[in-house]
């Protein structure tokens, strides 16, 4: 089987030492079980705001899985007219080259790209090869979720242009999948019916630690000069892109908080690399129990993992999720995670018994949350037994992908594409 895997911003194996998400595992796992495998993927890195390389490459990972790389100017923050540029460019120039390769059995596009996925499903219609939608975010609803309550009516009514843009792309895909039911039935409203045999669920699958005991051993040093060490300090743990989508400006005032009452031996640690870490650790400072430490390469966050006990994810008010890819690593470590996202995470944590949900942008909730977790053993133990079974059940990387695999090929036959 020839599958094509279109996404803009997630790390690759051309990026170095990096943990890979949803597309970068499924092309391991593709390549590795004999089929062939193409991402699509732009020269500039969305994390980073950097540029992979100067110009358009073909990256070789193996003999039957490459990383086409396509070059437009890139943009400084993670809303904006630079942004939408670059999508719209991005999506053109993929359009550009995709006819002079030859046609995948199978296409996986997903949200929010929604100029790719758009481009993707052209493509598909004009040659004949069957794609598939794959909903990570709810785009662009979700960019409501940047702008304050009295200017959304407004903001609803000029995305309308975006809003019908994703129902002529829903309604001329393949199927759709999403990484829960809810963003899954998102697509499905859009195309206006009900699931079929082309429609699934496939969470963000997170893989078991591969990392050797050598580096977990450096990484251990590492943190220690960090005063990140395994003494019996209650420990948060925090990784993402520091960007607006977080509120650490809360944690960091809850830590002032649980320091003014002589609350000892707790320690958060906020790992990421973005525009606000350099402001964050100015904010932080005085706090003793705050460790901002930059970006964490894959040993470090497993280590950090070991020694923590809590997970925390503090999105901004009004933001909606389903289930983060940082909620799933925490998981994979046996993490209770301590969210303010509302909406269907917050329906999964409590239906899971795996976390807790506190009031966005609340120091006193987030305290008291925290302090829940910190002092009710019995309930710690309880909330990281669930979620080692739900991990183990439903997302455990090699599990969700091998999923997804066989429902790519069952698509492929069912369009007449090569799927052996």
């Amino acid at each position: 089987m020839n599958v094509w895997l279109i996404h803009p911003g997630e790390l690759l194996p051309v990026d170095g030492d990096v943990r890979l998400n949803r597309y970068g595992i499924l092309a391991q796992m593709l390549s590795r079980r004999g089929h062939t495998v193409t991402i699509w993927a732009p020269t500039f890195v969305h994390t980073r705001k950097a540029y992979r390389c100067p110009g358009e490459q073909t990256a070789w990972v193996n003999a039957n899985y490459r990383i086409e790389l396509l070059h437009v100017p890139g943009y400084r923050h993670h809303i904006g007219l630079q942004r939408y540029r670059f999508n719209r460019l991005l999506a053109r120039r993929f359009a550009e080259r995709a006819p002079a390769e030859p046609s995948p059995d199978v296409i996986l596009s997903g949200i929010p790209a929604p100029e790719l996925c758009e481009a993707a499903v052209r493509y598909g219609q004009a040659f004949g090869v069957p794609v598939i939608v794959d909903v990570r975010d709810l785009w662009p609803d979700a960019a409501l979720d940047y702008l304050p309550a009295w200017s959304r009516p407004a903001a609803s009514w000029c995305l309308r242009p975006l809003v019908a843009r994703n129902r002529r792309i829903f309604r001329g895909a393949t199927g759709i999948t999403g990484v829960s039911e809810g963003f899954r039935d998102w697509g499905l409203r859009h195309a206006g019916r009900k699931a079929g045999s082309n429609d699934a669920v496939f969470h963000l699958g997170y893989p078991a630690s591969d990392s050797s005991a050598s580096d977990k051993e450096q990484a251990r040093l590492r943190l220690a000069k960090l005063n990140v060490v395994p003494d019996g300090t209650f420990r948060c743990f925090f990784m993402a892109s520091i960007g607006s989508l977080y509120d650490l400006e809360t944690v960091i005032a809850a830590a002032r908080e649980l320091q003014s009452r002589k609350v000892e031996k707790i320690q958060f640690v906020l790992c990421g690399d973005g525009p606000r870490l350099e402001r964050l650790r100015a904010l932080a400072e005085g706090a003793d129990s705050v460790v901002l430490p930059g970006w964490a390469k894959a040993p470090e966050v497993d280590v950090l993992m070991e020694m923590s006990d809590i997970g925390t994810i503090p999105y901004r008010a009004s933001m909606h999720t389903a289930l983060p890819n940082k909620a799933v690593a925490c998981f994979s470590a046996g993490l209770p995670v301590l969210s303010s996202a509302g909406g269907e995470f917050a329906s999964i944590l409590e239906r899971r018994r795996c976390g807790i949900t506190y009031q966005p942008e609340s120091v006193p909730d987030f305290v008291r949350a925290f302090e829940r977790l910190r002092c009710d053993s019995a309930l710690r133990r309880e909330l990281s037994r669930n979620a080692c079974r739900f991990y183990q059940e439903e997302l455990d990387a090699e599990r969700v992908y091998s999923r997804m695999i066989d429902f790519l090929g069952d698509v492929a036959r069912r369009h007449g594409r090569r799927a052996a």
